[in-house]
């Protein structure tokens, strides 16, 4: 993930850690998981090959209560 602001590409060494103090980071990685997700599934579907995508998400994200739920309802809503 990287952020652009105002012509400046951010490193995630520096938005990271903001992130995760502010309570964003759950958000954030939660959108990156649903949007690989999607892009693989699009990639399966136009027969782009049968390939795997990998995830990077903070502890934060892990150790929330409902992520094994999370993933298991995203990956066949996205046909996956």
């Amino acid at each position: 993930m990287r952020w652009q602001h105002e012509g400046r590409l951010i490193s995630p060494g520096e938005f990271i850690p903001l992130a995760e103090e502010t309570g964003l980071i759950v958000p954030m990685g939660e959108w990156a998981l649903e949007t690989a997700c999607g892009q693989l599934a699009q990639w399966r579907a136009r027969g782009k090959g049968d390939f795997y995508v990998g995830v990077n998400l903070t502890a934060s994200h892990v150790q929330q209560r409902d992520v094994e739920r999370q993933v298991g309802d995203l990956l066949p809503k996205q046909g996956l």
